[in-house]
């Protein structure tokens, strides 16, 4: 009996955990770090060696700005985890947050980050809305400026973070142009742009353009005539020029 009691105690303290971590996920996504904080403290009060605990609370700091207790949060888990990806990843973004001696510009609900990532250059660059993403235990470790890789398969491209970890899709007709420009000797750069519960934005940059590609734009759009002034009937392809607004940066 005391054993069956001992196990239903575990089972209630485990589910309870777990709970709370989803709580925490979801706070992230949402960008309701006050909230993340609580609920990351929580889970810390009954198991201080859970690291991802740790970490969501360093990132909950970080975009808060509080940025001596996200270093030091961070550094607790590099001293249980010296390998730990995301912890260096945020320590570096801190270092870079200081080096400038001021917070960096906003990109979306807090995030600090280096806005010059997503200067948008026609016919270069494109924001792309991933398709089949990954779990949202992922997605509430990402940070908006992050960069993420293209991996470029026969027949589509995923997109993985610095750990190698699976995000998301680009969509099958982007994938196909993309990939015989990969093949055609282009290279590109992506970085996060946005991140929600049910979306994850990525910005697309050309870094390399081949030769024999060198004029055919990375990226175009076809408006037919009525989304433009007068014109002879016929489809008239223009590059992508993405809007510079306060709110797109």
């Amino acid at each position: 009996m005391a054993d069956q009691a001992t196990q239903s105690s575990t089972y209630e303290i485990q589910n309870q955990q777990n709970q709370l971590s989803n709580l925490a996920i979801n706070a992230a996504i949402e960008s309701n770090w006050k909230k993340a904080i609580d609920l990351n403290k929580q889970l810390l009060s009954t198991n201080p060696h859970n690291l991802e605990a740790h970490n969501r609370l360093g990132r909950a700091y970080l975009e808060l700005g509080n940025l001596d207790q996200a270093k030091k949060t961070y550094q607790k888990v590099l001293k249980v985890d010296p390998y730990n990806v995301i912890a260096e990843k945020n320590l570096k973004r801190l270092a870079k947050v200081k080096s400038n001696c001021k917070i960096l510009k906003n990109c979306q609900n807090g995030s600090q980050f280096d806005n010059q990532i997503f200067v948008a250059e026609p016919g270069k660059t494109k924001l792309v809305n991933l398709i089949k993403l990954t779990t949202p235990t992922i997605l509430s470790s990402l940070c908006c400026g992050d960069e993420i890789f293209l991996q470029p398969k026969k027949h589509s491209i995923s997109v993985c973070d610095v750990q190698d970890q699976y995000l998301g899709a680009i969509p099958d007709d982007l994938s196909y142009h993309l990939i015989n420009l990969l093949n055609g000797g282009n290279k590109y750069q992506a970085f996060v742009k946005k991140i929600t519960s049910n979306c994850l934005q990525v910005f697309i940059r050309e870094s390399f353009k081949s030769k024999k590609l060198a004029h055919q734009p990375s990226f175009w759009v076809t408006l037919n005539q009525n989304s433009m002034p007068p014109q002879p009937k016929q489809e008239i392809t223009h590059f992508e020029d993405f809007p510079k607004t306060e709110s797109e940066i």
